[in-house]
């Protein structure tokens, strides 16, 4: 498993690189992130919140994980949803979070295949939050 920095390590309020080519390094670290996700009962994980700056981003799809490289929202629902939301970098913290209830996502896979997708319900609000990180923001 892999350490997940907490919020008081600077890391986490950089903004992460593209990934230049999926290659083995890239597939390896995303299968240690989904391990460290489920090891530690998370919806997501950003490679940032283990101290990797790369724009890679893993979330539970109800037992089938999905890793998404280079993520980019391209549209957003009107529709809000406020939930409660935990991170695993903020420990003990949660707070009610309006999100919108879709996104559209354009990211590569682990073969570096283009994928255009629509998500919705937790998965969409896990998307967002593990996208935000990549931009250094974080819940708390």
């Amino acid at each position: 498993m892999l350490k997940i920095l907490t919020s008081e390590d600077r890391i986490l309020r950089k903004v992460s690189k593209k990934v230049a080519k999926v290659d083995d390094s890239i597939r390896t670290l995303a299968k240690s992130m989904i391990e460290t996700m489920y090891a530690s009962n998370g919806v997501g994980l950003s490679a940032v919140q283990i101290g990797i700056l790369k724009q890679i981003i893993v979330v539970d799809n109800s037992g089938d994980p999905i890793v998404m490289i280079n993520p980019l929202i391209t549209k957003l629902s009107e529709e809000m949803i406020e939930m409660e939301e935990g991170c695993l970098s903020c420990p003990g913290i949660f707070k009610n979070i309006s999100r919108p209830e879709r996104v559209n996502v354009k990211y590569r896979d682990l073969s570096g295949k283009p994928h255009f997708e629509s998500y919705g319900g937790i998965v969409a609000r896990a998307i967002q939050h593990e996208i935000l990180h990549l931009y250094g923001e974080l819940i708390a």
